[in-house]
C-alpha cells in the first residue's frame, strides 16, 4: 500500500496510510485463517466488515503520527534539560557501576549548574535527610571498591606489619645474594684451582705508589696511609714462598670487600681518607685474580668475570638499598622511609628494595598501600574514615614523577589490574569534583532553614492555607523529590547521556 499511494506522489500520506491500510489488511487476514482453519464464525455482513476495516485503518494511521508527535514533543521538552544539565563527567555511570559505586547527578555530567542544583536540593530540609546517606554511601561504596581490588593484589595489612614484611624480606634477600654469590665464585675457582699459587704484580705497583706518597710527606701521609700499607705488606709477605694459594686470596679479596661495603656509621666502615685506597687494593687484588684465571683457560675467566660482574652489581645497587632498610629503628620507620607521609615515594629506590623481595612479599605490600591510600589518620584502621579527597590525594603523591612508583607497585603488564585502578580514580575523582560545591560550614543549610521556616511560619499566621501548601511543597517537597532524581540511576544515565 506505501508503494502505491508513493506512486501517486502523495508522499506526506504514504506512511500514515500504509500503516493503516496494513493493520485493516492484517486484521481481514487473521479473521479468514481463522474461520477457514478453526471454529470461528465470521457472523458480520459485507457492509460491517467493510466498516471495520475502515476504522481499523483510521485509528492506526492517525495513531502513529500522533506516538511521534508526542515523542518528538517529549524531546523538544526533555532536550533543552539534558543540554542544560547534563553532559559527560571525569567518570561514566559506566564506571560507577563497575566499580559498585552509586553515582549522583552531579558525578557524572561534571556539569556546574548541576552540581550546584543538587547541592541546593540536598541542603534543604526536604532534601538533607536523603542527601546525606546518599553521600554517605557513596563514600562506603568507593572505600569497599579501592579495598577488594587491594584484595585482588594481596592480602593488606598494617603499615608496622608491611615494614616487617619488607625488612625480613631484605634480610633473606641479602642471603640469597651471598649464597649466590658463593656459588658463583666457586664455580670459577673449581675450575682455576683453590690450591693454585698467584702472584701479585697490580698489587706491588699499588705499594709502590703509596710508597712514594708517604715518602712525599712522611709524618702526615704516613700516619693517615699506614693501615693500608701493612694490609699489602701483609699479602706480599704471604704470598713470598711462590705466591698465594688462590683460595686465600679469594677469602682475603672478600674481606676486604666486607669492609667496603659496611654502612658508613658502623664501626666496621673505613675512614673516608683510608676507603679510597683500599678501593684501589680490591680493584688490583681483582686485576690480578681475572690474570690468573686467564692463564687457566678461558673458561675460568669467563666464570670468575660473571662471579665479579654479579657481585659489583649487588654491592653498587641492590646491597646498599637493603642495608638501608635493616638500619631502620622499627618496622613503621621502614613503612615511612618508603612511602613517606609528607612526600613522594622514590621510584627507584622503592625498586631497588621490592624487586629483591619474594612475589607474596611483594604483592601483600602493594595491597596494604592501595588499601590506605583514602585514610586520613596514618594510625587508624583502613576501613575507617575513608576519604575520596585523601585518596586522590596519595595517589596523586604516589605518581607525582610520573607512572613510575606505580608500575613499581603495581605492576606495568597487569592490564586489567589497571584499568581497575584507572576507574576507582575517575570515580573518586567525579565524586571530589562535585564535592566542590558542598557548603562544608552548614551556612547554607542554615539559612535555607530559616527561609522555609519564614516561608511557611509567615502564610500560616495570616491564615493562608494556600500559601502554607505552597511553601512547603516548594521547601519541603520538592527539594525531596530534586534529591530522589538526581540520586536515580535511571535518571543519572539519561542526564549523562548514557541511556537512549
Amino acid at each position: 500500500y506505501t508503494n502505491f499511494v508513493n506512486l501517486l506522489g502523495w508522499s506526506a500520506l504514504a506512511v500514515p496510510a500504509g500503516i493503516g491500510l496494513g493493520a485493516a489488511a492484517g486484521r481481514e487476514v487473521a479473521t479468514l485463517g481463522a474461520s477457514l482453519l478453526g471454529p470461528t464464525v465470521d457472523t458480520r455482513s459485507a457492509g460491517r466488515r467493510i466498516g471495520d476495516a475502515a476504522t481499523t485503518a483510521g485509528i492506526n494511521a492517525v495513531a502513529g503520527p500522533v506516538a511521534d508527535a508526542a515523542v518528538a514533543g517529549a524531546r523538544r521538552v526533555l532536550g533543552p534539560v539534558g543540554r542544560v544539565l547534563g553532559g559527560r563527567g571525569l567518570a561514566s555511570p559506566d564506571d560507577f557501576a563497575q566499580a559498585g559505586v552509586r553515582a549522583s547527578a552531579g558525578d557524572v555530567t561534571g556539569n556546574p549548574l548541576t552540581q550546584t542544583a543538587q547541592l541546593a536540593a540536598g541542603s534543604a530540609l526536604g532534601g538533607t535527610r536523603r542527601m546525606a546517606p546518599f553521600m554517605e554511601g557513596q563514600t562506603d561504596d568507593l572505600g569497599r571498591a579501592v579495598a577488594r581490588t587491594a584484595e585482588e593484589i594481596g592480602t593488606p595489612t598494617t603499615p608496622g606489619n608491611a615494614g616487617a614484611i619488607v625488612r625480613e624480606g631484605a634480610g633473606r634477600a641479602v642471603q640469597r645474594f651471598e649464597a649466590r654469590q658463593a656459588d658463583l665464585y666457586d664455580q670459577a675457582f673449581a675450575m682455576i684451582g683453590a690450591d693454585s699459587r698467584v702472584s701479585f704484580p697490580r698489587v706491588q705497583a699499588l705499594r709502590q705508589e703509596i710508597a712514594a706518597e708517604i715518602a712525599q710527606a712522611p709524618n702526615s701521609a704516613g700516619a693517615r696511609l699506614a693501615p693500608v700499607l701493612r694490609r699489602i705488606d701483609a699479602l706480599l709477605a704471604d704470598s713470598a714462598d711462590g705466591g698465594l694459594p688462590f683460595g686465600a686470596m679469594r677469602r682475603e679479596r672478600t674481606a676486604l670487600g666486607r669492609t667496603l661495603g659496611a654502612p658508613a656509621p658502623s664501626a666496621s666502615a673505613p675512614n673516608t681518607e683510608v676507603q679510597p685506597y683500599l678501593q684501589r687494593l680490591y680493584g688490583s687484588l681483582t686485576e690480578d685474580m681475572t690474570t690468573h684465571a686467564t692463564a687457566a683457560g678461558d673458561d675460568a675467566a669467563r666464570a670468575l668475570s660473571l662471579a665479579d660482574r654479579y657481585t659489583r652489581f649487588n654491592r653498587n645497587l641492590n646491597l646498599p638499598a637493603l642495608e638501608r632498610v635493616q638500619r631502620q629503628g622499627t618496622d613503621q620507620q621502614v613503612y615511612d622511609m618508603l612511602f613517606p607521609r609528607s612526600g613522594r615515594a622514590d621510584a627507584q629506590s622503592l625498586n631497588r628494595v621490592l624487586r629483591n623481595l619474594q612475589p607474596e612479599e611483594r604483592s601483600a605490600v602493594a595491597a596494604t598501600v592501595l588499601d590506605r591510600l583514602g585514610t586520613p589518620n596514618p594510625g587508624s584502621q583502613a576501613a575507617e574514615d575513608f576519604s575520596a579527597a585523601t585518596f586522590l590525594t596519595n595517589w596523586n603523591r604516589l605518581t607525582r614523577d610520573g607512572p613510575a612508583a606505580r608500575r613499581v607497585l603495581f605492576g606495568g603488564e597487569n592490564a586489567e589490574l589497571g584499568q581497575s585502578l584507572d576507574r576507582l580514580v575517575r570515580v573518586a575523582s567525579s565524586m571530589r569534583d562535585t564535592a566542590r560545591y558542598t557548603n562544608w560550614s552548614g551556612t547554607a543549610r542554615i539559612g535555607l532553614a530559616g527561609a522555609t521556616a519564614a516561608s511557611i511560619g509567615n502564610p500560616a499566621m495570616d491564615g493562608d492555607v494556600g500559601g502554607v501548601v505552597q511553601a512547603v511543597g516548594l521547601s519541603l517537597v520538592a527539594p525531596n523529590i530534586a534529591v530522589r532524581l538526581m540520586t536515580n540511576p535511571r535518571f543519572v544515565n539519561w542526564l549523562a547521556g548514557a541511556a537512549p
